[in-house]
């Protein structure tokens, strides 16, 4: 009987001794700890040190530290560490500046000491160079070329996302540095996928030429397998490097101190030719200033996603068809300043384009002359009906329109350019109403645009000015002709 008993004790002791082997196994609980949140993840780490090794492995790629040589003001709830487990390392931040709110009241002693990599990062670089997987530099009223210690000495083997954002950068005591900069040396970054690089000029543009440029040249020469690069400046980097390049984001941000210099064109062309034939997704921006518009020839093979975030800049309806842009699947088209400019350029058919997967358009329209004529709008929204939409999403806000009629005038402009698009039913359409001053009046015009775009898939109306007797009466029609219209009175 004793023998009886016995055997199964055994039994229990075997199979609790499978368990505890079970999850003592890194595959398994890397499988298990894939699926924690945060917080679990720091609890599970506490129970021995396997769990600690492997839950500090993903804490690390969901997580991340920030290191900085003066203590972050609103980052109130940030303790600072004495030791951890490097496998932590794998998302690092630096903050290398002070944090003067407005101009630099810094003296040259401690603008020194911002400059200098932060102290406890310095010490661990050593232990934890071949860990990181992503780095983040923000640098703030002083510019900081003492990086290139850290870029020199090591080769961040894993390193695949590199972040730099200069702004509001102070050039007074740039000289001393230049050389510096034209000799720092970048070890090679095999595996950097995913550069970032901010550089808001609010200063002459020396500065981007002596020292933003020569980096950013420095980092692409080092990045052969680059696949995205996202820049905000005011020149042009070399892109023969970066053969792999998919996806290109380029914001031009004008220099305040030079008004008159606008962005060059050939030198554009000359960028985007580097990268022709790798490139799928390209993004187009223009920050600070106004720029008279530009025409841009887009000649890429293998581009499915071209976003043009300044449409009243960069023109490229000649560039809509299937001879330059073979293999376009998505359209974005932005334009936040004076549509006329917009509304010029897009009026055409756009010969062999039938289908997109994806079209994104988003107009903001000023308009202060009561006489100006809303057909060319009609006339650029009709340019988009020939294509069979799977998702379709457009946008368009009204700001400042001062003379009673303008805003209905707008809308009928723009249900009646949709009507007849086959990608109707697949579309969504927003107006936005800001700061207009008159109240919307709903015209038997704008009623039979509605009914005409009947089929598509809703219309919202944001931020209307109406009387509550002509906003129950056209939700009244609306409901009795089962079309799909929310407003909201503002």
């Amino acid at each position: 009987m004793q023998a009886e008993i016995d055997q199964p004790e055994i039994q229990m002791d075997n199979v609790d001794l499978v368990v505890n082997d079970v999850l003592m196994m890194p595959g398994i609980l890397d499988q298990v700890f894939s699926h924690l949140d945060l917080d679990t993840l720091k609890s599970v780490r506490l129970v021995c040190t396997v769990w600690d090794d492997v839950g500090a492995k993903f804490l690390g790629k969901n997580g991340r530290l920030t290191f900085s040589r003066l203590p972050i003001p609103w980052y109130t709830r940030c303790k600072e560490l004495t030791s951890f487990n490097h496998n932590l390392a794998k998302n690092v931040t630096l903050h290398m500046k002070c944090y003067c709110l407005r101009d630099c009241v810094c003296s040259r002693t401690e603008v020194q000491f911002n400059r200098i990599l932060p102290s406890n990062f310095a010490i661990l670089l050593p232990q934890i160079f071949d860990k990181l997987s992503t780095l983040k530099v923000n640098v703030e009223n002083r510019f900081n070329p003492h990086l290139h210690e850290m870029w020199s000495n090591y080769q961040f083997p894993n390193l695949t996302r590199i972040s730099i954002s200069v702004t509001l950068a102070n050039e007074l005591d740039l000289e001393e540095h230049v050389d510096v900069m034209l000799q720092m040396k970048f070890q090679p970054l095999k595996h950097l996928k995913v550069l970032s690089l901010k550089i808001f000029p609010n200063f002459d543009d020396h500065f981007s030429g002596v020292v933003c440029s020569p980096l950013c040249q420095k980092l692409l020469n080092v990045a052969p397998n680059l696949e995205k690069f996202d820049i905000t400046m005011n020149f042009f980097p070399g892109l023969t490097p970066c053969r792999k390049l998919k996806e290109l984001r380029l914001d031009y941000c004008e220099c305040h101190d030079l008004p008159n210099v606008h962005v060059d064109i050939p030198e554009m062309a000359r960028m985007l030719e580097n990268c022709r034939d790798s490139l799928e997704k390209l993004t187009l921006d223009y920050l600070c200033g106004n720029l008279p518009s530009l025409l841009l020839n887009l000649n890429f093979p293998n581009l499915t996603h071209p976003c043009i975030d300044a449409a009243y800049v960069y023109k490229i309806e000649a560039s809509l068809n299937t001879t330059d842009l073979p293999k376009l699947t998505h359209l974005s088209i932005k334009s936040l300043c004076d549509i006329s400019i917009t509304i010029g350029a897009f009026h055409l058919r756009h010969p062999g384009i039938t289908s997109l997967s994806e079209f994104k358009l988003k107009l903001v329209i000023h308009v202060h002359n009561f006489t100006v004529e809303f057909l060319p709008l009609k006339e650029m929204m009709r340019s988009f009906g020939d294509w069979e939409l799977t998702n379709g999403q457009v946008v368009i806000e009204g700001a400042q329109l001062s003379h009673e009629g303008l805003d209905e005038r707008a809308i009928t402009a723009v249900l009646g350019g949709m009507t007849g698009w086959k990608g109707l039913k697949n579309t969504s359409l927003r107006f936005i109403w800001c700061n207009v001053q008159e109240k919307l009046k709903t015209s038997d015009a704008m009623r039979a645009g509605a009914m005409a775009c009947g089929a598509i898939r809703d219309v919202v109306m944001d931020a209307f000015r109406l009387d509550d007797e002509v906003l129950r009466n056209f939700l009244g029609f609306a409901e009795d002709n089962n079309l799909p219209v929310s407003v909201t009175n503002f």
